[in-house]
């Protein structure tokens, strides 16, 4: 209902009526009075059948009426009145118009059920049903402060052939409007324009404006609201501000109004089943109703397909929740585009798109922010469990945009707010019929291990138990997963024993039992819940509950430009890919999830894997020799260890899945390529052989082959050069008693605290004029309380036909620096190496050792050399 100024108001609160807006004078009672008296000229005859006489464009505050039936309504139940005359828009046919009682008895909102009112300003009667009893003196009139009159009267129905009733504008001048009953829009292709006004929503059972007719959605079509602005006016409304149930409807700017404490719409829009619908616009400063027994969505699509199959696209939302309830909650099993928005501080989820109730449709978000919020946790209606960025179940989600503004979610803290262990959670779910499923990450909890923990996590439909997992963290190391068998299990929870909506575990903080991870082999089937809420970033699950046996898909579920390792919750199995982008990048997630990401994949519409196809130049008369590789993996990094580069095959695929980056450290029995040291030393292995063939496929007889036990050549040997052999050549003759280098001096000191001055590693008597190769190894021996710097490194000294050199010889292993230094007081760490010289053999091959003492402690080292002559 329209509201005037203060002074005007309260000039007229004696009449309970409301006029325009006007200037204040003397004739203030003959401006009321005047609503009484119907002024042809000013509006066009609306009729049954036949199209409206004049103008289309319709203002709200023209078609307000009021009217004192004379006859009282004393009796509740089934009554009629006399309206002298019917106003325009007011026609007792119309489906689901309602007109308001009040004045005397308790005031209420009645639908028209009948009557002959056919809003042609002629005496016509209204026919409803009443709660209440309403003796003489009572006012009857608009429900909505004449904006579903002006709607009606706006409209004409086409003839030859007759068609539904459409068109006009309607324009609904600024100002407030109580709204008692809900709006009806039915009129195809027509336009209401909201801006400035206020609707205020006193409609707890029902939607504040509905468009579209309560069945067949195709009856009215390319309805536009524009500017609509609501405030809530009852407590803890269930029910939207606007309700959509026609097709191709177009909302811009939706907006609310500061609403009483406590008063909240269930939902600001809700799309039935319009399959074509746009929402441009909605900047929502209220929450919605969000509690244990009903926790809405800004904007929803309830579904189920097949009834209510919604298609939307929303775009330019600015949704700031204010920890109230969820963002959006598409049900309908159809298409979902958010673009160009941003939705933050949500208290349950950003964004919710399920195919559970029916339905095949994806979701796309392009530009959209995302920003969870830790603290909105304490106001989710299911207690501290945690919020999540999105929802899929049984969806295809494509994301674009940067990773700064991708989803996020917040995992709960059911620990302390610092503590010197982090205890991290993971929920397996368990089916009585499919098994086990996936850990899945549930929250941490920040303790000093002297009390027990409490901790809540949603529950799962399906599950008819739970095993909570607790690894501790030292939040150092990298993120821990319960990949393989580990002592990890601490409960198990029956799902007899849950609440409601969620479930609880007491960890007293004793050791864990064993627990083997089922998931990780590729052999068992195991549990893949639906998951109607859970707290992650993305969280992604099937349509119902199903086990891996009966499991297909087409394509990844989740596409993007960038995905996070360990923030992707996923229910999927190893062998299907969840995620797939452009890039994959690390993430804080804690609990970390385990979900088989891909950057680079290629599984393409089939079951085995595509291939990637680089052409070998780029033309015929392209030259391309002496490039380096189109694959190419860049600078060696760290020069210590091994390095592979290419892992053919995995003897553990499913901890290498686990693993939040999919890069575990290497198992002995995997077949792998890489490289040693800083890059200088290329290796192949595998478990059993590596074998080579020539000119023909693989069958069993290699040209050579190399085992654990021996180097096999199928093929003639030639040596153009020295052939050195350690040990006894069978099939040699005489000179199968070995040959080849001789040793002539080694070094084997331990206990080394200091530096070595220069020494004789081998005296020129020894060692004449030749080729030497010299071989070394230094290991660190000793812990120090405090290392600092403490390092070690070898340095060879001898004489060539030129002059004497000194090198300082390069190192390979571990805790090695800048290749020639190895780092004292830590006993993991070594280094080795060989170096070839010439010496002149006029003087000693030397050695000595540079050393840096720990800061707090002794570091200790040993030295073995060996020198060899080749030549």
């Amino acid at each position: 209902m329209f509201h005037l100024n203060r002074r005007v108001t309260a000039l007229l609160r004696s009449t309970q009526l409301h006029v325009k807006v006007g200037a204040i004078s003397a004739s203030v009672v003959a401006l009321v009075l005047s609503l009484y008296v119907p002024f042809h000229h000013s509006y066009a005859t609306a009729s049954d059948g036949g199209p409206l006489a004049t103008n289309v464009v319709r203002s709200a505050t023209d078609l307000y009426w009021r009217q004192s039936p004379g006859s009282p309504l004393e009796s509740r139940g089934k009554n009629t009145v006399t309206l002298t005359p019917c106003p325009p828009g007011v026609i007792a046919t119309e489906p689901w118009y309602y007109v308001y009682i009040s004045g005397a008895g308790n005031p209420e909102a009645v639908k028209v059920t009948g009557g002959t009112c056919k809003g042609d300003s002629r005496v016509g009667t209204l026919e409803f049903t009443t709660v209440n009893s309403h003796p003489s003196g009572y006012v009857i009139g608009s429900a909505s402060g004449g904006i579903q009159e002006a709607s009606i009267a706006a409209r004409f129905t086409p003839t030859n052939p007759t068609g539904v009733s459409q068109s006009g504008r309607v324009v609904i001048p600024p100002g407030e409007y109580d709204v008692f009953a809900p709006i009806s829009i039915r009129a195809t292709d027509q336009t209401v324009d909201f801006s400035g006004a206020i609707l205020n929503c006193y409609t707890p059972n029902d939607a504040c404006v509905f468009v579209g007719d309560h069945g067949p959605s195709t009856s009215y079509d390319h309805i536009s609201l524009i500017g609509p602005r609501g405030r809530p006016m009852m407590v803890a409304g269930t029910k939207p501000f606007i309700e959509v149930n026609a097709q191709q409807t177009r909302i811009f700017n939706v907006t609310t109004r500061r609403a009483p404490p406590t008063y909240s719409f269930g939902s600001y829009v809700q799309v039935d089943d319009d399959q074509a619908f746009l929402l441009d616009g909605l900047d929502a400063g209220k929450g919605v109703t969000c509690n244990p027994q009903f926790c809405g969505a800004y904007v929803s699509a309830p579904g189920p397909f097949n009834r209510w199959s919604a298609v939307g696209w929303l775009k330019h939302l600015n949704l700031s929740l204010q920890c109230a309830g969820k963002g959006v909650e598409w049900l309908s099993g159809n298409g979902l585009r958010i673009s160009d928005s941003v939705i933050q501080g949500w208290s349950v989820f950003g964004v919710r798109v399920s195919n559970q109730r029916g339905g095949y449709g994806g979701f796309v978000s392009e530009n959209v922010y995302y920003e969870a919020a830790v603290s909105c946790s304490e106001y989710s209606p299911m207690g501290n469990v945690g919020n999540a960025g999105i929802l899929a179940e049984g969806v295809e989600v494509k994301m674009s945009g940067v990773p700064a503004n991708g989803a996020s979610g917040a995992f709960p803290n059911w620990g302390a707010a610092s503590g010197t262990h982090d205890w991290l959670y993971w929920v397996v779910p368990v089916h009585a019929e499919f098994g086990s499923g996936v850990p899945l990450p549930a929250g941490y909890a920040l303790t000093d291990g002297s009390r027990k923990i409490t901790g809540t996590f949603p529950k799962i439909g399906g599950a008819s138990s739970y095993k909570i997992l607790r690894i501790d963290w030292d939040q150092r190391a990298v993120r821990p997963y319960p990949e393989g068998t580990g002592k990890y299990l601490i409960a198990t929870v029956q799902q007899t024993s849950c609440a409601a909506l969620t479930c609880s575990f007491t960890d007293s903080g004793g050791e864990p039992a064993s627990y083997s991870n089922p998931t990780e082999n590729l052999l068992q089937n195991f549990y893949m819940p639906r998951l109607d809420f859970w707290p992650g970033a993305v969280v992604l699950s099937t349509r119902s509950d199903k086990s891996t046996a009966t499991w297909a898909e087409f394509a990844p579920p989740l596409t993007a430009d960038v995905l996070g390792a360990g923030a992707i919750v996923s229910t999927l199995p190893l062998t299907s890919v969840s995620g797939e982008a452009g890039v994959l990048i690390g993430t804080s997630a804690v609990p970390p999830a385990a979900a088989n990401l891909d950057a680079l994949n290629t599984n393409g519409m089939g079951g085995m894997p595509g291939a990637t196809i680089l052409k070998a130049a780029n033309g015929v008369l392209t030259r391309e020799d002496g490039h380096k590789g189109r694959l190419n993996f860049g600078h060696h990094g760290h020069a210590f260890g091994f390095t592979p580069l290419i892992t053919l095959v995995d003897s553990d695929w499913g901890r290498t899945w686990a693993a939040a980056n999919h890069r575990p450290t290497a198992d002995v029995n995997d077949l792998d390529l890489g490289y040693e040291g800083s890059g200088d030393v290329f290796y192949s292995r595998a478990q059993h052989e590596i074998r080579e063939y020539v000119g023909k496929l693989p069958d069993g007889s290699p040209a050579e082959k190399l085992s654990a036990s021996a180097k096999t050549f199928n093929v003639p040997v030639t040596i153009n050069g020295d052939l050195t052999v350690t040990g006894k050549c069978a099939g040699c003759g005489s000179q199968g008693s070995g040959g080849g280098a001789v040793a002539h001096n080694s070094v084997s000191l331990t206990g080394q605290a200091a530096a070595i001055s220069i020494k004789n590693l081998c005296p020129n008597a020894t060692c004449g004029t030749g080729q030497y190769r010299i071989t070394y190894y230094l290991d660190s021996t000793g812990t120090c309380a405090s290392p600092g710097n403490a390092a070690v490194l070898l340095e060879i000294g001898w004489k060539d036909e030129t002059a004497a050199r000194t090198m300082k010889v390069p190192l390979a292993g571990s805790g090695i620096v800048n290749n020639d230094s190895m780092k004292l007081g830590t006993a993991s760490n070594f280094g080795s190496g060989e170096i070839s010289l010439w010496s002149k053999g006029d003087a000693a091959i030397t050695y000595s050792t540079s050393y840096t003492g720990c800061s707090s402690g002794s570091g200790t080292y040993a030295l073995r050399i060996a020198a060899e002559r080749i030549q």
